[in-house]
């Protein structure tokens, strides 16, 4: 069996994980002794428990659940600013309409970020509100009432941020 390609960026913790359940298995059937990699099987499955010990501990996070909604009310603030952008590429004003046509390139470069991974997102909205807020598009954003949005949506990113971090200092759990 060969792996054609594999593109890590792609992968996620549970993904991630999975992958390396897949080719532990592969390697028990085939035996390590027959595939000749006794000392680097040894290695790997000390790599691997670590790993699963680490996923345990962050699904039974106190905090998980607090990420979670968290994140939920993160992204409800991004949809409502993509939203109310959006709306005002329609309005009466043309040169509202064509500050909203200039905002939406960079939503548009960013895309969705409320459905990426909880890292990825923290650090896409990171570098969005970095854009919005900078010289190139403050006064749309002030034209548009994107302003408080912007302000709000960067106190719930970095609320998840410290969230995240938190959960990573807590203590392991022990089965």
């Amino acid at each position: 069996m060969k792996i054609s390609g594999i593109r890590l960026p792609n992968l996620q913790n549970a993904e991630h994980f999975q992958f390396h359940t897949d080719a532990l298995a592969l390697m028990t059937d085939a035996t390590p002794a027959a595939l000749k990699i006794t000392a680097q099987y040894d290695l790997y499955l000390a790599a691997f428990r670590t790993e699963d010990a680490i996923m345990r501990q962050i699904l039974r996070s106190a905090r998980t659940a607090e990420i979670a909604e968290a994140d939920r009310a993160r992204d409800e603030i991004f949809r409502g600013m993509a939203n109310l952008n959006k709306a005002m590429l329609t309005h009466f004003d043309d040169a509202r309409r064509a500050a909203a046509g200039r905002i939406q390139i960079v939503f548009d470069t960013y895309g969705n970020v409320a459905a990426e991974a909880l890292a990825k997102e923290s650090a896409d909205i990171h570098n969005l509100l970095q854009e919005l807020a900078g010289a190139q598009h403050a006064a749309d954003c002030e034209a548009l009432g994107l302003v408080g949005w912007i302000a709000e949506l960067d106190r719930r990113n970095v609320a998840v941020q410290e969230l995240m971090l938190d959960r990573y200092e807590e203590q392991p759990v022990t089965d």
